[in-house]
């Protein structure tokens, strides 16, 4: 759908709200992007990954500050 276009975007919900079976396959599609996007293994793998950078960049916290205590 283009972008900034309230027609195309009507038509759309008008075709979502004329067909039950399009609705229930755009609604697993989105269900599915998302998991593969935002489920637990990939917030975990995200989460995991900024605290060892945490933990790497304290070395230079040190030589910068004198201290590896994150303030």
């Amino acid at each position: 759908m283009p972008p900034r276009d309230p027609e195309a975007l009507a038509r759309a919900v008008a075709e979502l709200l004329a067909d039950p079976r399009l609705r229930e396959a755009c609604g697993e599609a989105g269900r599915r992007r998302v998991l593969s996007r935002f489920g637990w293994a990939r917030v975990a793998a995200a989460t995991e990954a900024a605290y060892l950078g945490v933990l790497a960049a304290r070395p230079a916290l040190a030589r910068v500050t004198g201290t590896t205590r994150v303030v």
